[in-house]
């Protein structure tokens, strides 16, 4: 894939130290999609999330935190149970999350129970 060809990713983090956790999240929200507090979406090219990268490797203690990034395919089904990490119809560089990347939002109905007998 060529290093400036956008595709999702999914970042996550553990920090330790609370001023480390601030700094932290203040770079990833600024280009990420916040999903749950320490859970964020990027849609950018390998350069951009190395670029990334290179900036958390400063910002962190190596031995007790904890960040990790996962390339997402194009597509993906991903069920949500709750709360939406974001409202319906909000767009995402041309995506719906809610259609495009989230996929269909899981039922929120109470499973049917056959009644014994």
């Amino acid at each position: 894939m060529p290093s400036n060809e956008k595709r999702p990713y999914l970042l996550s983090y553990d920090i330790a130290n609370p001023k480390r956790l601030v700094r932290i999240h203040r770079v990833v929200s600024e280009s990420g999609l916040s999903l749950q507090y320490s859970v964020f979406y990027f849609f950018c090219s390998a350069r951009e999330i190395q670029g990334l990268k290179e900036m958390l490797c400063q910002k962190i203690d190596s031995r007790r935190d904890d960040i990790r990034i996962y390339p997402l395919p194009r597509r993906i089904q991903v069920d949500t149970l709750g709360k939406a990490p974001v409202a319906d119809g909000v767009l995402l560089y041309g995506l719906s999350l809610q259609a495009d990347f989230m996929g269909r939002k899981a039922k929120r109905e109470k499973p049917s129970v056959a009644a014994a007998g």
